[in-house]
């Protein structure tokens, strides 16, 4: 008789532990100076054609001064920026050179 309302009880546990993990997965700041297209991928709206365009931008253009200079990025548009904003890391650019 107890044993149905255990296991109920068991699967949620496990449910909301896996949705947990889930969440904070991509809890962290990624660095689009340095990201691979795979680690890009994980920004929401950015595919592998708009990783790409991502690193092409970068590569020719130098490293990101700014969030929205991600703007000039073919395919990317305010709503995939403000989507990401908080997922962005851009560290400063030039430390050593202010030492």
């Amino acid at each position: 008789m107890i044993k149905q309302p255990l296991r109920r009880c068991a699967a949620v546990l496990c449910l909301v532990f896996s949705l947990g993990s889930l969440m904070t997965s991509t809890a962290y700041a990624l660095d689009i100076n340095s990201a691979t297209a795979t680690e890009l991928q994980q920004l929401k709206g950015v595919g592998p054609k708009r990783a790409e365009a991502i690193i092409r931008y970068r590569d020719s253009n130098g490293p990101f001064k700014t969030r929205e200079e991600l703007l000039d990025v073919p395919g990317i548009g305010s709503k995939v920026l403000s989507d990401n904003t908080d997922l962005i890391e851009l560290p400063a650019i030039g430390q050593d050179q202010a030492r």
